[in-house]
């Protein structure tokens, strides 16, 4: 795991409230069962297939810490995150608790994100109409500035 520097990495604004959620999600009644690190090969749930090769470990534990260490360049790196967890708990048997949690924490998660999402795209609309707005002034006032020279 790797501390992006240079590269551009996810506001404190965001960083904060995706952690909020994941702390929902840790805290919660059923948080124990993604709180460690799920690693699909380890447990035996995976059949022999090719894609096995690809998955990496996670848990609730290893997102907090790349969230703390600002190891996401975007709040859609961590959501992937969120979703590629959950879908480990999809691996397991339908019966299974770990299944039956892993889909209440996705669905639970997809209406949490989306309203998050539409948030940030509410206030960036904001924010760019005061900028626009703001130009508009700085323009008139140099273009003012420039006749009377």
């Amino acid at each position: 795991m790797e501390v992006v520097l240079n590269e551009q990495r996810m506001d404190r604004y965001q960083k904060m409230q995706c952690w909020v959620i994941l702390k929902r999600f840790m805290v919660g009644r059923d948080g124990w069962a993604f709180n460690k690190t799920l690693d699909p090969k380890k447990l035996g749930i995976l059949g022999n297939n090719c894609e096995s090769v690809l998955l990496k470990p996670i848990g609730f534990e290893e997102i907090e810490s790349k969230l703390h260490k600002f190891v996401y360049s975007g709040p859609d790196e961590f959501a992937n995150d969120m979703r590629l967890l959950f879908s480990y708990g999809f691996m397991y048997p339908q019966r299974d608790q770990i299944h039956r949690v892993a889909r209440r924490f996705s669905e639970s998660f997809e209406i949490a994100w989306k309203a998050l999402t539409e948030k940030w795209s509410t206030e960036e609309r904001k924010r760019n109409n005061i900028s626009k707005g703001e130009e508009r002034i700085i323009k008139r006032c140099t273009k003012n500035f420039s006749t009377k020279l």
